[in-house]
């Protein structure tokens, strides 16, 4: 009968353990529409801020990849690229993306 008990319990345990993870919902925009702060803390703490300056009235939340893309004016010209500091939700690391266009041809 004990182990019984013990079954349930563990099932149960389980059980809660997959809700609480099926209900976690990624940070959205504030009231106010603003990016959130945590976001905003991981890209100034990471390699976008070495390449270039956030500009944070320039954001948007993708649902699809979880991830904040937040525009960057970077140190040095990158013709054709327009890049953005991509910061995840559930992680909160943050990279560069350079979004760039055409093609690049190798040096000669």
């Amino acid at each position: 009968m004990k182990t019984s008990h013990a079954l349930i319990a563990v099932a149960m345990l389980g059980a809660l353990i997959l809700a609480g993870c099926m209900t976690f919902t990624p940070p959205t925009p504030t009231a106010e529409g603003q990016l959130p702060a945590d976001m905003l803390q991981a890209a100034q703490n990471s390699e976008c801020t070495q390449q270039g300056t956030l500009i944070t009235s320039d954001y948007f939340y993708n649902e699809n990849s979880r991830t904040w893309w937040i525009g960057l004016q970077p140190f040095e010209a990158h013709p054709g690229c327009n890049p953005a500091c991509v910061v995840n939700a559930d992680t909160r690391q943050a990279e560069i993306n350079w979004r760039c266009t055409g093609l690049i041809t190798p040096a000669t």
